[in-house]
Parts: C-alpha cells; sequence; structure tokens
C-alpha cells in the first residue's frame, strides 16, 4: 500500500494542477477520482477513507461523496500530499477556553444557558427571543450555529437562505470521553492521536481521539473521546458523554456552500466553520468577514500580521 499512498500524492497534486473550468459545475466525488485511477479497494478501505472519515467524522460511504478537488486542496494545504515537509502545529496554551474567555472578557454582555430561539427582521433592525426572558430588539444579528439551526431560528427565511442553508447536510455523532484504552491499538507502536476502527460493513465512524496526546496531558491516566463507539467502551470508565454534528461535504453541499456568501442583509448575516472546512480558523474568518458586512473591521490595535486569512 505505501506505493499507493505515493500515487496518491502524485494523482492528487496533478488534479490541483489541472484546468478548473468544470471543476465547480461537475465536480468530481473521491469515489470517482479512487476508481479513474484504479486504486485497490485495500487502498479506499485502509487509507483514505479512514483519513477522511475520521478528520469529518463522517461514515465511510460519506466520505466517499467527497468532492475530490477540494479535499485535496485541503489535504495539500495541511502538508498531507507529501509523506515529508508535514506542518508545524501550534495549539493555543490552556487550551480554546482560553480564546473564548479573552473574546468574552471584550464584550459589553454575554448570555450564558439562554438558548435563542427565535430571530424575526424589523424594518430597522432585528427582534430575538432568547430562554423564558422577554424578546429583544438590536441593530442587526450575526447568526452563528449549524445551518439547520438557523433556518429554525429564522422567523421567515428568504428563498435563497431555504434553498443555500438546506443544501448543506450534517452527521451526528455520539461521543464518550473516558479511559477505556481498549479501543486503541493492542501494539502501543501504532497507536496515533487520531484512532480509527475498521470493521466489516462499518456505516458509521468509529475513531477514538488520544486526548491525552494532542493536548499533552501530564499523569498516568491516558483519556481518549471515542466516536460511535459506545457499544466498545467500557460504561464504568465514561466520564461524559456528548452529541457532536459535523459538516458533511458533497457536491451539493459544496455548490452551496459558495453561495454563501450572497446571503444576508444589513440586518442579519451568518458566519461558522461551515463556511469552510469545519475547523475553528475557518468559524474565526468567516464571524471577520460577517462584521465587516455590518461595518466592523480588524481592531486597529491588533498587527495585520496576526489577522485570520479570509
Amino acid at each position: 500500500m505505501l506505493a499507493e499512498i505515493l500515487r496518491f500524492h502524485r494523482a492528487a497534486a496533478r488534479l490541483l494542477r489541472e484546468e478548473t473550468d468544470n471543476a465547480e459545475d461537475k465536480p468530481e466525488t473521491l469515489e470517482a477520482f479512487l476508481s479513474r485511477h484504479h486504486f485497490s479497494q485495500y487502498f479506499v478501505d485502509y487509507f483514505i477513507t479512514p483519513l477522511v472519515a475520521a478528520v469529518w467524522s463522517c461514515g465511510g460511504a460519506d466520505a466517499l461523496r467527497y468532492p475530490a478537488r477540494y479535499l485535496f486542496v485541503f489535504l495539500d494545504h495541511h502538508g498531507m500530499l507529501s509523506v515529508f515537509g508535514s506542518p508545524t502545529w501550534r495549539t493555543v496554551t490552556g487550551g480554546s477556553a482560553n480564546y473564548v474567555q479573552a473574546i468574552a472578557a471584550q464584550l459589553d454582555e454575554v448570555s450564558t444557558r439562554t438558548p435563542v430561539h427565535s430571530l424575526r427582521r424589523l424594518p430597522d433592525g432585528v427582534l430575538v427571543g432568547a430562554g423564558d426572558g422577554p424578546s429583544r430588539r438590536f441593530d442587526a444579528a450575526v447568526v452563528a450555529v449549524h445551518p439547520d439551526q438557523a433556518l429554525l431560528l429564522l422567523d421567515e427565511p428568504t428563498p435563497a437562505e431555504r434553498a443555500v442553508l438546506g443544501a448543506i447536510a450534517y452527521s451526528t455523532n455520539s461521543a464518550q470521553l473516558h479511559t477505556d484504552e481498549s479501543v486503541l491499538p493492542r501494539h502501543h507502536r501504532a497507536r496515533a492521536s487520531w484512532n480509527y476502527l475498521v470493521t466489516p460493513g462499518q456505516h458509521q465512524v468509529v475513531v477514538s481521539y488520544d486526548i491525552s496526546r494532542l493536548m499533552r496531558l501530564d499523569g498516568g491516566r491516558r483519556y481518549l473521546v471515542t466516536l460511535g463507539g459506545h457499544d466498545r467502551v467500557d460504561p464504568s470508565s465514561v466520564i461524559a458523554e456528548m452529541t457532536y454534528s459535523h459538516p458533511l461535504y458533497t457536491p451539493e453541499s459544496v455548490a452551496a456552500q459558495r453561495l454563501l456568501p450572497t446571503l444576508g442583509d444589513n440586518r442579519v448575516v451568518f458566519a461558522g466553520a461551515y463556511h469552510g472546512w469545519g475547523f475553528h480558523e475557518d468559524g474565526a474568518a468567516s464571524g471577520l468577514r460577517a462584521a465587516r458586512r455590518l461595518g466592523a473591521d480588524w481592531p486597529a490595535a491588533i498587527p495585520q500580521e496576526a489577522m485570520v486569512a479570509c
């Protein structure tokens, strides 16, 4: 399979160099690309499907529907189309909670545990219903939730909002934070930060993230997060259970994604990681674009080189 991995890297890089005139209108799926280049089923099952499914927490069939070029741009950007030269990853000291707290400290008012349940456009602003209190009027709103949630919030979505936001699907996965190392490979040298379990006839992703390794946590206990593997985790080792949703990237959703900048007005704009590849940086960049549409910009006190690309 090592030879096929190198051949895949070359074929993917070649596709990125080709003309893109028809790429957006009729994007080739990953499955079609692999078939066209005659990659073995073993390569599909044990390399490329686990790679895509683990990153985007989706099932194998959904992974193969990913638009090939869109996927390869991501892989190339992250140094994953070569064996050597991977980029150096950086993390926020203390975890993502630190930057959330830093942002909250700059705001006049923050309401937690107060879910928004309605958003209505007014001639001169918006009316936001949240929690059990009365609705409040604001000049504008940034809707930074999943597309399906946005449609449920909007009192009267426009036809364009229904068409575009409604075309972006999500997968929902149950997750467990636990200490059961039996979900990891038996051989310690085979263990990684992300560990994908391949089982016959598997339709749902089963992947375990080694949080202790990813976050460089000290101590004897190893903390893991497993998606889709409730029947494999010792119940006595479970610390917490969560439900996560992740965007599914298909030819239809990527086509809709290109139309996201056309949505919104001077009262309601949209933001979220689904505007990009589904990661924190994508959410930050979309938030900056949303702020600009409402007349705000990157604070002048922050160096331009620190700015999120958008």
